[in-house]
């Protein structure tokens, strides 16, 4: 019998904003984002529900809303937290005090860790 890994993302979060934001904002969101549970009527489709009941085992972050949509999946079961199955933090752009919506924000860190990341590369010393 062969094996399967079947990955599913978390339910919506509870933690609506809306308006403008700096980069501080933004890291005040992040962990607002983090520590929410799951939108109100947040549930995972039937079809999911019966597929999870055959898993030998469920896995989920360690953050409120994984862990929140893995017992909706599969309630009554144990369910193995950690750490390392959290969303990779992206950095902040050095913005300074610029205030923009969510979206940019998202946008503009998304481009920063890719430039970022490509800076980092460029750096290797030679040989590696």
């Amino acid at each position: 019998m062969s094996a399967r890994i079947i990955l599913v993302r978390h339910g919506r979060s509870g933690h609506v904003h809306t308006g403008w934001i700096d980069a501080a904002g933004l890291q005040r969101w992040r962990d607002a984002y983090d520590a929410a549970g799951l939108a109100p009527g947040e549930l995972p489709p039937p079809a999911l529900r019966r597929l999870a009941t055959q898993a030998g085992v469920v896995v989920a972050s360690d953050l409120p809303r994984a862990r929140a949509s893995a017992e909706l999946l599969v309630p009554g079961v144990e369910i193995a937290t950690s750490a390392l199955l959290r969303e990779v933090d992206q950095p902040s752009p050095p913005l300074g005090n610029a205030r923009a919506p969510l979206a940019v924000w998202a946008l503009a860190s998304a481009r920063y860790a890719h430039w970022s990341a490509w800076t980092l590369i460029d750096r290797r010393p030679s040989g590696s």
